[in-house]
């Protein structure tokens, strides 16, 4: 749904994301559409990749928060087989 959104307002897609910066970016390659028709491309490409890039850093940083948890319960195992002997 957000990459429908990517191609009719670019900015606003990148707004609703999260990203502020890069939505004020794509607004003026937006508004410069309308003096030049390519730029309106320019700034879709520009959502789509940052959109799959804030995606991805989503994922890398959950893959990375369940690695945590999974040494923090390792690392309790361990603590507890210690003091078992």
């Amino acid at each position: 749904m957000i990459y429908l959104l990517c191609f009719l307002c670019p900015p606003l897609a990148l707004l609703l994301k999260g990203r502020i910066f890069n939505g004020f970016a794509s607004l003026f390659l937006y508004l410069g559409a309308l003096l030049l028709f390519p730029l309106y491309f320019v700034a879709v490409i520009h959502a789509i990749l940052v959109i799959r890039g804030a995606e991805a850093q989503r994922r890398h940083r959950e893959l990375i928060e369940s690695q945590a948890a999974m040494i923090q319960q390792l690392n309790a195992i361990a603590h507890r087989r210690m003091d078992d002997r």
